[in-house]
């Protein structure tokens, strides 16, 4: 079978996607090379531990090139607290090269608090926002969430496992969450909040969830329940944290789902 030039370069750059480095030295080789690789490396862009650190503030610019003028301002206001520099945002000349954030297929939310912890402590390693500024950090990661998901068609996988409270960012419910998240498959909801609000809009937006992976707070099993009757192509559903009416509520919503649970 004759394979044409990009067909090749294509395998060439699966074969290469677990290697960071070696994607963006293929980047430099030409433009089918650039967009190919580029495709690969903003799959998954907030994943902790697939780049190394020199690498996270580059990502975090890159998608801020796509904030307009309010954002910008409101990102300068935050970061104005942890610099002295007259902004920290990169000078936009015209759009980005590539839609970027349109490749992206995982939303890694803890991933994105880290790395903007990383920015932050870089800016001034004196502060902690964990502990002084929680809320900047926050504030960061609700405007870099909705770039993504006013951007994005193809997001398949969510990631909400966070280690700290989180209310007030519920992405099922920004402007093009609908667009946005009509191929999710995959969604991971772990750590010490409550959930009750974002299982009740992801309820009314996703019918195709594949895998659930959820630990319940403070009645949280009555929306988990009526997220897992809606869906059509369930194969695992994972829990923890669930008491035993709970356990009933989510028995009773597989039973009259139509979904097969392997």
């Amino acid at each position: 079978m004759c394979l044409h030039v990009q067909e090749l370069v294509l395998e060439i750059a699966e074969w290469l996607s677990e290697d960071t480095q070696a994607l963006y030295n293929l980047c430099l080789v030409n433009h089918t090379c650039f967009f190919l690789a580029a495709r690969l490396l903003w799959r998954n862009p907030f994943g902790v531990g697939k780049i190394s650190s020199r690498l996270h503030l580059k990502i975090l610019r890159q998608v801020l090139l796509f904030a307009n003028n309010e954002d910008r301002q409101n990102v300068d206001q935050i970061l104005k607290q942890w610099s002295t520099r007259t902004s920290e945002l990169p000078v936009r000349s015209g759009p980005p090269a590539l839609p970027y954030l349109n490749f992206i297929r995982t939303l890694d939310v803890e991933g994105l608090n880290i790395l903007i912890y990383h920015w932050l402590n870089t800016l001034n390693p004196q502060k902690d926002y964990r502990r002084e500024t929680t809320r900047h950090g926050f504030d960061l990661s609700l405007v870099l969430c909705k770039l993504v998901v006013s951007h994005s068609s193809q997001i398949d996988c969510v990631n909400f496992t966070l280690k700290c409270k989180y209310d007030d960012v519920n992405l099922f419910t920004l402007p093009n969450a609908n667009m946005s998240f009509r191929h999710l498959k995959r969604i991971t909801c772990s750590g010490n909040y409550s959930k009750r609000l974002l299982l009740a809009s992801a309820n009314k937006l996703l019918l195709n969830l594949e895998h659930i992976k959820v630990s319940l707070a403070n009645n949280d099993d009555e929306e988990l329940a009526k997220l897992v009757q809606r869906q059509r192509k369930l194969k695992s559903l994972e829990i923890t944290g669930c008491n035993k009416s709970g356990t009933c509520n989510i028995i009773r919503a597989l039973e009259l789902s139509s979904s097969l649970i392997s």
